[in-house]
């Protein structure tokens, strides 16, 4: 019998984004992004000591403006000040620190914060303020557990510790260690960045939940990753020549002033439209009417009928409007393929003295 191929399949599912692992045909794992309250964990921040409690051994800190988070005093004897100094003192009210969210709030619990920062990386986790080895139980090699503690007493790391991951164990000492120097190289990016932001900044943010999905799973061989893009994909391929990639994140392009709207932005799960009408259609209109008022060039690639009711909302002279069949499976033949809307957009923005939108997603 053919071996089957592997897949990561990331896709809607009871109403939530989830990544579904298929080995040799069968659902083998399912992860479901957190819940919006989790959405915080492992976010950096600089944040103000607000006060100090000393009958708890601890601290609460403003990472938001009015929110609070309990740091604990015993927890993290090193703290790090946003401004880069070492030597501060006892750690008091007023002090600016970076804290990374450990455990988000729950109802009236508030979150929890820390300055001994992780970072995650495919094989590695890097952890601050503690200069030790972790290797993963599920790495059972002795020999190999024992040539990655050499490696790692002969690695310049300062206060830094490393994890490996099980996933470490397949991609090999060489790929751990280049990936440590990376989040290690990160990690002194972000504090010395603090120095320069002001309070409540955002300093680091983890990949999104597919992002990390695929990046847990890929170091598999032979792993096909599917998303909910693959026609808008295909188009990019026929129009400009685009690689397909194996993953949907599509930061690059909002990075460039891609705006991706929809006419309604929530649904329930698998009732197409069902939030229609519930005072979405005020906001994207708003947004809508605010881009139309734009005096620059803009183009507009309006895919589907609910798209395409907002041409009277376009009165701009100095933008481009084109039309398609919406990209779903469903509708793509009837006029979605060879529309070769990216092109026309790319070709329209040159002709105005703009750089044109690099449409190519790199593989994750």
């Amino acid at each position: 019998m053919e071996n089957m191929l592997d897949k990561l399949i990331i896709t809607a599912l009871r109403g939530k984004t989830a990544a579904v692992l298929f080995k040799d045909g069968h659902a083998a794992q399912i992860d479901f992004e957190p819940e919006a309250a989790e959405e915080e964990t492992g976010v950096i921040f600089v944040g103000k000591v607000k006060n100090i409690s000393k009958n708890i051994n601890a601290a609460f800190v403003e990472y938001r403006p009015g929110v609070n988070g309990f740091y604990s005093l015993k927890e993290n004897a090193r703290p790090i000040y946003a401004d880069g100094k070492t030597e501060h003192g006892p750690l008091k009210a007023g002090d600016e620190i970076l804290v990374q969210v450990e455990r988000s709030a729950v109802k009236t619990k508030d979150a929890v914060l820390t300055s001994n920062l992780t970072l995650t990386g495919q094989t590695a986790v890097l952890s601050a303020g503690k200069s030790s080895l972790g290797i993963s139980a599920k790495i059972r090699d002795k020999e190999w557990r024992d040539a990655v503690k050499r490696r790692w007493e002969a690695t310049e790391h300062g206060d830094c510790g490393l994890v490996v991951r099980t996933n470490g164990e397949a991609a090999g000492i060489d790929k751990v260690f280049e990936e440590f120097a990376a989040l290690y190289e990160r990690y002194l990016v972000i504090c010395k960045a603090a120095a320069s932001r002001t309070c409540y900044n955002v300093l680091y943010r983890p990949e999104s939940f597919a992002v990390r999905a695929v990046r847990d799973l890929k170091i598999c061989d032979g792993l096909e990753v599917v998303t909910d893009l693959p026609e808008v994909y295909k188009e990019l391929q026929d129009d400009l020549g685009c690689k397909i990639p194996n993953n949907g994140y599509l930061k690059k392009w909002a990075d460039q002033g891609v705006l991706l709207l929809n006419t309604v932005l929530t649904v329930r799960a698998h009732q197409a439209n069902s939030h229609q009408g519930r005072g979405w259609e005020q906001f994207t209109d708003a947004i809508i009417q605010a881009v139309n008022a734009q005096d620059r060039p803009i183009v507009y690639m309006l895919w589907g009928r609910p798209a395409q009711s907002k041409i009277p909302m376009l009165t701009n002279p100095r933008h481009l409007i084109l039309k398609a069949p919406h990209p779903s499976p469903l509708s793509a033949y009837r006029g979605f393929f060879g529309c070769r809307h990216f092109s026309q957009a790319n070709q329209f923005l040159k002709e105005h003295g703009i750089e044109p939108i690099d449409w190519q997603i790199e593989d994750i």
